[in-house]
């Protein structure tokens, strides 16, 4: 692995839209040390979080 991107997955509450402290993370490797990297844009990897983060929490909410 010579690259990494660490995007946190938070809780989301079932009663508002607002974010609990980090539930986990989604580690992406690769072995391009130029495939994640300081100055890249994160938006994609912003949003790949937040959708994981609501289908996990839609997972821990069923009974």
């Amino acid at each position: 692995v010579q690259s990494l991107a660490l995007i946190p997955l938070m809780s989301v509450r079932a009663s508002a839209d607002a974010l609990l402290p980090v539930s986990g993370l989604l580690i992406l490797a690769s072995p391009d040390v130029e495939r994640f990297q300081a100055g890249m844009g994160v938006d994609f990897l912003v949003h790949l979080g937040q959708l994981a983060s609501a289908s996990l929490s839609r997972l821990q909410a069923a009974p």
